[in-house]
């Protein structure tokens, strides 16, 4: 590697990838990886409380961004590259609002929270805290996964959802304040005056493609969608959807 080469690959911003809800740094390991091979640094918390047994004062949109300012700092990473899904995208979202100037320009959400679910849904997620893990993880997974004729693949997202909730050692009530959290807030309720990426699935049964489509026109971003794929592309398509990260971060690799 020549010095103009080394020179090149520490001028990257560094990435921060923002799990969603009921997930663990392991649901986006391949995309990090695939990141991590294409010479970025890549940095993948565990946001409370899930991932281990971290919890906050609050779960608000307050609390999730100064959680993930303190980290910036903490790690002493510059203006990074957030990267957030389904849940985590609302949270990358609050910290594009309330500390723009702690992360880079460039924001990119993965399945984002367009708006709240319906109002049922808003009822019953929070339940899911107190129900036996597996039963959640095969029911939503099941939903929000798109049937495929490779059922390996799905068996392997089942195993890494159960590996992702049984990485969460915190205590049912923050489980519940989370859930409610996930419930209540979304993609509107934030201002944000980034250059953004959105990615999502044709096929999502969470957040329809309609409300995909408003969201960017909202916030001027470019949308990318992934062709028969629905909430989980971290698990379906975790290359296609690096390779349309990278496309957009081109302009950035010198």
């Amino acid at each position: 590697m020549t010095e103009l080469d080394t020179e090149a690959e520490h001028s990257r911003p560094e990435i921060i990838l923002i799990h969603g809800f009921r997930g663990a740094p392991v649901g986006l390991a391949k995309i990090a990886d695939l990141l991590r091979a294409a010479n970025f640094s890549v940095y993948v918390p565990a946001i409370p409380p899930f991932g281990g047994a971290n919890t906050l004062p609050q779960y608000t949109p307050e609390q999730y961004a100064e959680y993930i300012r303190d980290y910036i700092e903490d790690q002493n990473i510059q203006q990074p590259i957030l990267i957030g899904h389904s849940m985590g995208s609302t949270i990358a979202a609050a910290t594009a609002s309330f500390y723009p100037e702690a992360i880079h320009d460039k924001l990119i959400l993965m399945s984002p929270i367009a708006l709240p679910p319906a109002k049922p849904l808003q009822l019953m997620t929070p339940l899911s805290a107190y129900l036996p893990n597996p039963i959640v993880d095969y029911v939503t997974t099941s939903f929000l996964y798109v049937p495929h004729k490779d059922r390996a693949l799905f068996r392997n997202t089942m195993r890494q959802t159960k590996a992702c909730s049984s990485a969460t050692k915190a205590p049912k009530a923050a489980v519940y304040q989370a859930a409610a959290f996930s419930a209540r807030y979304s993609l509107r309720d934030f201002t944000i005056a980034k250059n953004t990426l959105i990615i999502a699935g044709t096929k999502d049964r969470l957040i329809p493609k309609k409300q995909t489509e408003d969201l960017a026109r909202r916030l001027n971003a470019q949308l990318e969608f992934l062709p028969e794929t629905g909430h989980l592309h971290n698990y379906e398509k975790p290359l296609e959807t690096t390779k349309l990260i990278l496309q957009f971060l081109k302009n950035i690799i010198f």
